[in-house]
């Protein structure tokens, strides 16, 4: 067991593979790092781009794999827009969903955040629906509190999902995971 989350809570994925656990301790690091670096001395006009160093590589296709099977770890396999479960076979994207900037239609979001928590798991509809301005402000806002809130081992089931069974199949899932529930 290995937990991504910053709580005292101890939330925890299984991890069974000494690759997603190398993924962990030594990419995951690295991303923060980096984040860190990057997000006190970013202005505007600076170069934004994905992280491509050495054992943190946003292209390597390895580290997309494993990023993606622990962003659907948490998300239960879903759409992080439309709560809907990914079909087998439909391709996941990660979607940085932190706003850099939006200067008239064009949006900007955070490329050198690579970290997980940084990311939500969409279809292509939804990327495409996320990357439009009038939308991408609201979409981000309702990301990064789930995320957060996860991040910080609270408890949180995503309003927005269309669908009743779908929000209490994620309740289920939370549960299984070791959230709790607030009374």
């Amino acid at each position: 067991m290995f937990s991504i989350f910053k709580s005292t809570r101890k939330i925890k994925f299984e991890i069974d593979t000494p690759r997603i656990l190398k993924y962990l301790q030594v990419s995951e690091a690295i991303f923060e790092q980096q984040f860190k670096i990057l997000n006190k001395d970013y202005t505007r006009g600076d170069t934004n781009e994905y992280i491509k160093k050495p054992n943190a590589n946003w292209d390597n296709p390895h580290i997309r794999q494993i990023q993606i099977e622990l962003l659907l770890m948490l998300w239960d396999n879903r759409d992080a827009l439309t709560g809907e479960r990914f079909e087998s076979g439909v391709p996941v994207h990660r979607h940085h969903y932190r706003i850099l900037y939006i200067s008239g239609n064009h949006i900007e979001f955070i490329k050198f955040d690579c970290r997980l928590q940084a990311q939500v798991p969409l279809s292509a509809a939804s990327h495409a629906a996320v990357g439009s301005t009038t939308q991408a402000r609201r979409y981000a806002d309702r990301f990064k509190e789930a995320m957060e809130a996860w991040f910080n081992g609270e408890w949180y089931v995503p309003d927005w999902f269309t669908y009743l069974s779908d929000k209490k199949a994620f309740a289920d899932h939370l549960r299984s995971l070791g959230f709790i529930e607030p009374k």
